[in-house]
């Protein structure tokens, strides 16, 4: 008896389309939240996904695919999108899918979580389930957006009257607004901060008090997330730091370690020797990335 790869509500899949969209990867991992067959006669499906990177933010997708190919690994589909005709391959997303089809992802969002290697085998590390879990998050809403008002799970203060104003004026490469757009959930106590993007604003709240340092400008242009004007907190008791140009410094690197995961120097504020330290305290465990 044949075993043919199953798409099933509420797992996960390993999206790879052709033709890939312009500037974009042509894999990334979807949730599935529905499969149904149409009774068409011609063999079709309708597939309900929920998928975390697409051009422009996270997309809830209903694809109405035939299945031309079925083997044990993986479905092959053909669907229509607007006019243009495309093909999809739905695979299991494993660590070899992964390290396969997104490279990148794993790169910017490297696996977290206590690991120990004993006889030669890895022991305690997340699995594929659990990583993609642990990037995306486990309920609808976290996956197709990120970062959301629940995750924090605490009432949250706004800007004080005590604030000054920063222009970044940056317009990100769709990958890196993708991954930016989605905010930052803290997962350990090494996570500094806890990262929202709201209503055209991406604001940043120190992870263990929930107070509001920075409020950026962030709107789409297309495929791009486009970040302008920023508030920065100076009520004392809230936040120490006054330098304005330093802290334009700063956040552009938290916005690089934390947000894109991309390797950066860290601005160094008064000595070498107390980089790390500061490192450590601006951005955590993103900032031995």
């Amino acid at each position: 008896m044949n075993s043919f790869y199953m798409l099933q509500p509420g797992r996960w899949t390993g999206l790879t389309e052709f033709p890939p969209k312009p500037g974009w990867p042509g894999s990334s991992p979807a949730l599935v939240t529905g499969v149904q067959p149409l009774k068409t006669g011609l063999g079709q499906l309708q597939i309900d996904i929920v998928q975390p990177l697409f051009p422009g933010g996270g997309r809830r997708r209903r694809i109405i695919a035939k299945v031309v190919q079925k083997t044990p690994m993986h479905i092959t589909c053909l669907f229509k999108e607007g006019n243009e005709s495309r093909t999809a391959i739905m695979a299991e997303p494993n660590f070899a899918w992964l390290d396969s089809c997104c490279p990148e992802l794993q790169t910017r969002r490297p696996l977290a979580g206590p690991a120990f290697i004993i006889d030669g085998e890895c022991i305690g590390a997340p699995s594929w389930e659990e990583y993609l879990a642990q990037v995306f998050g486990d309920d609808h809403d976290e996956v197709l957006c990120g970062a959301n008002k629940k995750s924090f799970q605490v009432k949250l203060g706004r800007m004080p009257t005590q604030r000054t104003q920063l222009m970044i004026d940056q317009e990100l490469e769709p990958f890196d607004s993708a991954l930016v757009s989605r905010g930052f959930k803290p997962h350990q106590m090494e996570d500094k901060w806890f990262i929202l993007h709201d209503k055209g604003r991406l604001l940043f709240r120190r992870s263990w008090t929930g107070i509001l340092i920075y409020d950026v400008e962030a709107y789409w242009r297309g495929d791009r997330l486009y970040l302008g004007q920023a508030w920065v907190n100076r009520k004392p008791s809230q936040y120490g730091e006054t330098d304005d140009a330093y802290d334009a410094l700063l956040l552009q690197y938290i916005i690089d370690v934390v947000l894109r995961g991309v390797p950066a120097e860290f601005p160094v504020q008064w000595s070498e020797a107390l980089a790390p330290l500061q490192a450590w305290s601006a951005a955590g465990a993103a900032s031995l990335s």
